[in-house]
């Protein structure tokens, strides 16, 4: 059985980490191929109860959609679709780790303020600066995971 990735915001801090490393190391290795899954924070609506990460209850991260419009398939490298994947990683990595949802609306809020709640929920100055500078690669989230995971043991 499997339930939306988003479901996982129920866990703790440690363990949510963990899946979102396993996320990660998949992710690295779909680009690694070069295919990108270009829609991987895609959330449940009202609509759809779908999203692109499936979460089994033994941890493992399941993602899906692999042959749907969500995925580009290219015979070489490329960044430019690479920083797309990136773009949602880091999207996904604050909702799941400040078990809140990143609307538009936030996004698009005063940095101050958004920062503010940023650390208040324990990101910190660097991982914030990363994002607005949009530096949060595949290769900084993975650092900021491990670097988190540190912290809590």
């Amino acid at each position: 059985m499997s339930t939306n990735i988003f479901n996982t915001r129920l866990f703790n801090q440690k363990t949510r980490l963990q899946i979102l490393k396993k996320i990660l190391l998949k992710i690295e290795e779909l680009i690694d191929n070069n295919i990108y899954h270009v829609d991987i924070c895609q959330k449940p609506t009202f609509e759809s109860k779908n999203t692109n990460i499936l979460f089994r209850w033994n941890f493992n991260p399941e993602i899906v959609d692999l042959e749907g419009k969500s995925t580009i398939y290219t015979e070489n490298f490329s960044n430019i679709f690479k920083q797309r994947v990136e773009l949602g990683l880091g999207i996904l990595f604050f909702e799941l780790l400040a078990k809140k949802s990143i609307e538009e609306e936030f996004l698009e809020a005063e940095e101050v303020i958004m920062s503010e709640i940023l650390i208040q929920n324990g990101f910190t100055d660097e991982i914030i600066s990363d994002f607005y500078q949009k530096k949060l690669t595949l290769e900084r989230l993975t650092y900021y995971t491990d670097k988190l995971q540190r912290r809590i043991k």
